[in-house]
């Protein structure tokens, strides 16, 4: 039973981390066909791909978070987007 809800955890993580990287390289391609001048579609990418960075970083640390869980194990805490820690992730 442990094995499976770790599957369906692990295939969940996956999943969010695809849909994370198809919506990053759909906006990649939007913004570089959009009407603003270079600097400003930069700028507008670095935005976006540090929020995107962000809410990836926090899809896998729930990932992590779930099959921890799913393993009867505390699950380890990592300092992502200003999030306090209980211990680090090695």
């Amino acid at each position: 039973m442990k094995n499976q809800v770790t599957d369906n955890a692990s295939n969940l993580t996956g999943m969010f981390v695809c849909a994370a990287l198809g919506a990053a390289v759909g906006a990649g391609i939007a913004l570089l066909y959009a009407p603003r001048s270079g600097r400003e579609t930069r700028e507008m990418l670095a935005r976006k791909a540090e929020d995107i960075r962000d809410k990836t970083r926090n899809v896998v640390e729930q990932g992590k978070q779930a099959i921890a869980r799913a393993k009867g194990e505390e699950p380890a805490h990592a300092t992502y987007a200003g999030m306090s820690t209980s211990r680090t992730l090695s």
